[in-house]
């Protein structure tokens, strides 16, 4: 095999595995499966099959970043701040309530990181896009399968959600959850590409129409929000002249809805179907925080809160009878786990990733790239209702991290490979035609 024929394979096996692990990331089929021959109605953490399949999958990443391990390197060091975090997890295993457990997960965050840290050294955000998009893609057309072919597994079965989808994942909040992610990555793509442009937005309708079909209202507001936050952000490329009034156009009409939002919460929740409380969340958050406040400072350690009746959660498992597996708001999460330092270095780090974000969207032209400016605000938004912040094997979480070490690297392009001298010349040829869509 010729170098340069080397060159292409190794980048489509790359990119292959990057896709599968987008796809993994999103937890499908393993665990519906698994909830419906347990007949329990709720899932146990962990799983054999899964925690195999990524310990292949880290293996083949530690295989690449091996092929380019200075570049690696040097990405992984740039972000103090993210660094920071993450040592903070490591460490936390002196102080976890739970210590083998905080091992365990913290080392899959740690490689879920560097899955992260790789993307965003290798691949421009416009690329990332594609490569998400591909996952997104399988993940909604496997969904349509197992809804009309295998009900019982595509279909909700019990309680007030029969009949809505959750095609190849255990809830249809998480349907709802990707695919409203889906509805914000196609339309950027369809608004960018020019080569099979109708097929984004093929996939653009196929995930509305999952969400609407999941019947998850936390994700269409999600969705919403991120439609919203386009023309703000588009408008950051504008003169200053026409910038300024349109963004505070936006701000009172922005404003507008806030009031009327919070002058008739209990309308607004109803239409959400969830009561003011959340249903049962705000009752559960103050327990959460009396219980943060026996350890403010450094929480209980990474995963090392929740833990059944063998962990602090003993005590909140005693006031609720619902017994909560976690704590319903990523931010309550972070607190409990690495306390208000933890929460400190993730919002410091998070409103610093903002002037990058601006800067990044007004060097470019493309609807692509205004992919930081959305990102950002959404994932935040997500993390409200479900804990993606520091969560391990986690797509949203993947995807954070490339975004800041795209713009930490301010990289348009993919590093080409130190091993390889021909690469440089197939990066150039491949910058000039994007990754493909699916």
């Amino acid at each position: 095999m010729t170098p340069t024929r080397s060159g292409k394979f190794f980048t489509a096996m790359e990119r292959m595995f990057l896709v599968l692990t987008f796809f993994l990331a999103t937890a499908p089929i393993i665990p519906v499966v698994r909830l419906v021959r347990s007949g329990t109605g709720y899932l146990t953490s962990g799983d054999p099959l899964m925690q195999a399949l990524w310990l292949v999958d880290y293996l083949v990443l530690f295989l690449l970043i091996a092929w380019n391990w200075r570049q690696f390197l040097a990405a992984m060091t740039r972000d103090k701040l993210m660094l920071a975090l993450i040592v903070l997890v490591v460490i936390s295993v002196g102080w976890s309530a739970i210590p083998l457990v905080t091992v365990r997960r913290g080392f899959a965050l740690v490689c879920t990181t560097m899955i992260g840290v790789y993307l965003g050294m290798r691949y421009r955000i416009s690329d990332q896009l594609r490569l998400l998009a591909w996952a997104l893609g399988l993940a909604a057309v496997l969904s349509v399968v197992f809804a009309l072919l295998l009900p019982n597994f595509g279909l909700e079965t019990s309680g007030d959600h029969i009949g809505l989808w959750r095609g190849i994942y255990h809830q249809k909040n998480v349907l709802g959850r990707y695919m409203s992610l889906g509805g914000v990555v196609f339309l950027l793509l369809g608004l960018s590409v020019r080569r099979h442009r109708w097929v984004c937005w093929l996939f653009f309708l196929l995930s509305i129409a999952l969400l609407l079909l999941s019947g998850s209202k936390n994700a269409l507001v999600s969705l919403l929000v991120a439609w919203v936050l386009i023309p703000p952000a588009a408008a950051m490329r504008l003169p200053v002249s026409l910038k300024l009034p349109l963004l505070f156009l936006f701000l009172i009409f922005g404003s507008g809805i806030a009031t009327l939002i919070f002058a008739d919460l209990e309308g607004v929740f109803g239409l959400m179907g969830k009561d003011a409380t959340l249903t049962g969340r705000t009752d559960l958050w103050p327990s959460l925080l009396d219980m943060w406040q026996e350890q403010p400072i450094l929480g209980y350690g990474y995963s090392g809160f929740w833990a059944g009746w063998d962990g602090p959660s003993a005590e909140i498992w005693k006031e609720f009878f619902w017994h909560p597996r976690h704590a319903h708001n990523g931010f309550m999460q972070v607190l409990l786990e690495l306390g208000v330092v933890g929460v400190g270095l993730f919002m410091i780090r998070f409103i610093a990733a903002f002037p990058p974000a601006i800067a990044w969207v007004r060097s470019s032209k493309q609807a692509a790239d205004l992919w930081p400016l959305i990102y950002l605000p959404f994932m935040f938004l997500s993390n409200i209702a479900e804990s993606v912040v520091l969560a391990q094997n986690n797509i949203f979480w993947i995807l954070y991290v490339a975004l800041l070490c795209s713009l930490t690297g301010r990289s348009s392009s993919p590093v080409p490979l130190a091993s390889d001298p021909t690469h440089l010349a197939l990066e150039r040829r491949r910058n000039a035609h994007p990754l493909p869509l699916p």
